[in-house]
């Protein structure tokens, strides 16, 4: 198993509710917002809180997702949090910035 994935209806939502709690999610690139806003149009939710949460974006003119990922929480299993609006991607877009956020926390963990 690699990981867990639980759908809400709001993410930002879920978010605030989830905030204080055990799980640390992923610190993605502020400079990775530039791409990762061009894609959906049709964006509903607060920009500057989807960013301030570190959620990634993908989606194409028919609908967007919205999905977060916490660090490893034992061995390498790990918790994505996902809100779909007519996309039933998997997020292909959002793969650079979800790796390179794994990079860096491997960094700061002296992985590698």
């Amino acid at each position: 198993m690699q990981h867990l994935a639980f759908s809400t209806d709001n993410i930002l939502a879920s978010l605030g509710v989830m905030k204080g709690g055990p799980s640390e999610m992923l610190d993605i690139d502020a400079n990775d917002y530039d791409n990762l806003f061009q894609c959906p149009p049709n964006l509903r939710e607060d920009k500057e809180c989807i960013r301030a949460h570190h959620v990634l974006v993908d989606g194409d003119q028919d609908g967007y997702l919205l999905q977060i990922f916490t660090k490893n929480i034992i061995g390498p299993i790990f918790v994505e949090t996902i809100q779909r609006e007519n996309n039933p991607s998997f997020g292909e877009g959002n793969f650079g910035a979800l790796f390179r956020s794994i990079e860096k926390d491997r960094e700061r963990r002296g992985v590698i």
